[in-house]
C-alpha cells in the first residue's frame, strides 16, 4: 500500500513495515536506510528531512551517504543524536510518556529545524549562541526549555561512553534559565469554595483533594475506592496516570520515588469524600 501525503511518500511493505522516500535536490527519489514500524514514525523522518531541506539546502546530504558518513565513525548528526538521547540514555527509569512528548515537540519546534541536519563535531559555541537568538524573547519559558534540552543531549554525547566531543558547546550563561514574571496568588478560602461550588458534583471533590492534600493531577484522576481508607483517614498514592495528545491515557507510577507516600485527609473534607462514595 503506498500514499503520499505532503512531502515525499510512504509505502507499506508486506512485512507490515513503512518506507518513506522523497525526491531529493538532487531530483532523485531517495530513501531512509530503515524501515518504520508505524506510518507516523515514518512521517516524522519525512517531516524531519524536510525540515533539513528547508533550513539549510546547501547542507543537505542525501540519507544513503548520511549512513555511510556515520558508518566511518564520523560524530552524528544532531537529529540522530536527540533520538538517541531520548530512547537510548540510561536512566534509573523510562522517561515518562509526557515527558517523551514534550521532548520531541520542543525539538521539532524549536531544535531540529536549525540545528537538526548539522553534525555534532560541527556546532560551535558561536553556532548556538547564533541559534538561541533566533528564538523568540516574546516566549522566554519556550525558549529556556529549548535550550536545557539541547544543553543536556550535547552533554550526553561529552559524557562517557559516549565520547564524541571534547566539550559541550551549549556555554551561554543563564540562558536555560526561567525567570519568574511573578508570584502565584493562592486563591482564598472563599474562591476555593467558590470554584467548588461551580463544578460538576462528580467533580468537586477532586478540586478539594488538589487543595487540602497535595495531589497532583495525574495522581487525583488516578484515585480508586481502595485507596481511601475513611477510618484511618487517609489517602494511599501510588499510581498516576498521564495523557499524551492523541493516545489513550497511561496509567504508571508516581513523577517520582517519594510520589508513593500515605497522606492525611484533613477532618473537615472528610464529609466529602463520604459523600462522593456513598
Amino acid at each position: 500500500m503506498a500514499g503520499r501525503r505532503g512531502f515525499g511518500r510512504l509505502r507499506k511493505g508486506r512485512s507490515g513495515k513503512w518506507q518513506a522516500g522523497y525526491t531529493g535536490l538532487d531530483g532523485r527519489v531517495h530513501y531512509a536506510p530503515t524501515t518504520f514500524a508505524t506510518a507516523d514514525d515514518a512521517r516524522i523522518w519525512l517531516r524531519f528531512e524536510q525540515r533539513a531541506i528547508e533550513a539549510d539546502p546547501e547542507s543537505w546530504i542525501p540519507p544513503k551517504e548520511r549512513q555511510a558518513l556515520r558508518d566511518a565513525n564520523l560524530p552524528p548528526l544532531l537529529s540522530e543524536l536527540a533520538e538517541r538521547y531520548i530512547v537510548g540514555k540510561p536512566r534509573p527509569k523510562p522517561l515518562r510518556p509526557t515527558t517523551e512528548a514534550n521532548y520531541r515537540y520542543v525539538l521539532e519546534r524549536h531544535i531540529l529545524p536549525v540545528l537538526g541536519g548539522r553534525r555534532i563535531d560541527h556546532i560551535t559555541p558561536a553556532t548556538v549562541q547564533q541559534w538561541y537568538e533566533s528564538l523568540s524573547p516574546k516566549r522566554p519559558t519556550e525558549r529556556a526549555h529549548a535550550y536545557s534540552l539541547l544543553r543536556s543531549i550535547m552533554q550526553f554525547a561529552v559524557d562517557r561512553p559516549l565520547s564524541l566531543i571534547p566539550e559541550n558547546p551549549c556555554q551561554t550563561p543563564n540562558a536555560g534559565r526561567v525567570v519568574a514574571k511573578g508570584k502565584i496568588r493562592t486563591a482564598t478560602l472563599e474562591e476555593l469554595q467558590t470554584i467548588v461550588d461551580n463544578m460538576p458534583e462528580r467533580l468537586r471533590l477532586a478540586v478539594l483533594i488538589a487543595a487540602w492534600c497535595g495531589l497532583r493531577q495525574g495522581e487525583t484522576m488516578e484515585l480508586r475506592r481502595g485507596d481511601v481508607n475513611l477510618t484511618r483517614g487517609t489517602i494511599t498514592v501510588s499510581r498516576a496516570v498521564t495523557r499524551v495528545a492523541g493516545e489513550d491515557p497511561i496509567v504508571g507510577d508516581p513523577k517520582s520515588e517519594a510520589g508513593n507516600r500515605v497522606v492525611s485527609i484533613p477532618p473537615h473534607i472528610l464529609p466529602a469524600f463520604k459523600e462522593h462514595l456513598k
